[in-house]
């Protein structure tokens, strides 16, 4: 569906226009100089088919009580009339019967006709991400928060794994088989307990000698005495022998020590591998879950009709064959914004440009050529003082088309 015919009437800076297109004819230029009713005439098309979010607070030519748009697509008649009141739609359809809903009906045929190729290639990256989801109905929004809250998780633990000491693996086999040579040997509490009560002994066995020596010296008086002593003395020669080796105790507590330390050691470093692997098997992990909701992204997209083969987005923005929209060249960015402006509209095959002075000769030819290749009615609005050129305005009335003057 194109625009045929178009009438408008005290829109803005336009006096009265009448235009007659060639269906066949894809590329409509609109020229003139600066200020002459060109932006009014591609006004009248948005305000007309667009709805009320498109129409100003004052469409009405200054000075004028009325205005009007008469836009005919392809035999469906779209009027729509102001007055001080407000505006007023009327659509009449094909065999000539009015439509009771006619806003319904240009939703219905009308997409994003607000959308402006150029504008596209302007819009910040989450601006053109909403413009995708919007033509594709494919919303990764929930992916992306799922991917940036996994990724910043997996900074935080790829920081603790930097930080981490990492355990050759001989290393930790040496502690493993040091802790297992030395598992029963006694502990430092028992090794204790053998050298207090060996010292006990000794001293016991130094004072039982004291005693008899002083027994000695007293024998005449302390004859009684002497044998309980002795007779003691008897008992406790039994345990003279383990007594001796107190030394050899001693070095054994140090010894014991020593492994003790080592076995700390050697199990630190074990708790430390097994700490390493854990926190790196997390990070590990992440990652693969990343990974996963990349590759679910890429199905999805991949199940999307893209309005151009190669065309995809992440949370950092619009890509083209995995190269960044702001990278590309001018040509590319251009080719993709026309293919999304025409994916916006698949009803009604109209883009309308508002800003065709920024489009150089090569420009043009991409854009007329996708045009022809679709079959789309593209308007472009150009500043342009060749009156040979397109659909010539001066001073709100068209003077001429292709440079025949217009009666």
């Amino acid at each position: 569906m194109k625009i045929i015919e178009l009438k408008s009437s005290n829109i803005k800076k336009l006096k009265a226009v009448e235009l007659r297109v060639d269906k066949d004819k894809n590329l409509v230029m609109v020229t003139g100089k600066n200020a002459a009713g060109k932006s009014s005439l591609l006004d009248s098309i948005w305000y007309a088919l667009g709805g009320k979010k498109n129409i100003p607070d004052e469409p009405i030519r200054k000075g004028e009580e009325k205005g009007e748009i008469t836009i005919n697509l392809d035999g469906y008649i779209v009027v729509r009339t102001f007055t001080d009141k407000g505006s007023y739609l009327k659509i009449t359809n094909k065999d000539g019967s009015d439509y009771s809903n006619p806003q319904a009906f240009l939703d219905y045929i009308v997409g994003n006709l607000s959308f402006d190729p150029l504008e596209f290639s302007r819009m910040e990256s989450k601006k053109q991400i909403a413009e995708l989801i919007k033509i594709t109905g494919l919303d990764l929004t929930e992916l992306e928060e799922k991917k940036k809250e996994i990724t910043q998780e997996r900074l935080f633990i790829g920081r603790e794994v930097k930080a981490m000491p990492i355990i050759e693996a001989e290393i930790v086999e040496m502690s493993r088989k040091f802790i297992e040579e030395n598992k029963d040997l006694p502990s430092i509490n028992e090794l204790t307990q053998e050298y207090t009560n060996a010292t006990n002994n000794l001293n016991l066995y130094n004072r039982a000698q004291e005693d008899i020596k002083l027994y000695e010296e007293e024998i005449s008086a302390l004859n009684k005495k002497l044998k309980d002593a002795q007779i003691k003395l008897v008992e406790l020669k039994n345990i003279k022998k383990p007594i001796a080796d107190l030394h050899g105790m001693k070095v054994k507590i140090d010894e014991r020590e020593t492994i003790n330390a080592q076995l700390r050691v050697a199990e630190k470093t074990i708790e430390d591998s097994n700490d390493w692997s854990k926190i790196n098997g997390k990070y590990s992990d992440l990652t693969n879950y990343i990974r996963a909701v990349d590759e679910e992204k890429k199905k999805k997209l991949a199940e999307v009709k893209m309005p151009i083969e190669g065309l995809g987005w992440d949370e950092e923005g619009v890509s083209y064959n995995n190269i960044p929209f702001n990278q590309l060249s001018g040509a590319e960015q251009l080719k993709i914004s026309m293919a999304i402006a025409m994916a916006s509209n698949p009803k009604l095959k109209v883009v309308l440009i508002k800003d065709g002075s920024l489009l150089d000769q090569d420009s043009l030819k991409v854009v007329e050529e996708m045009a022809k290749e679709k079959d789309w009615q593209i308007w472009v609005e150009a500043v342009q003082e060749d009156k040979s050129i397109g659909i010539y305005v001066e001073d709100g009335t068209i003077t001429s088309i292709d440079g025949v003057p217009v009666a």
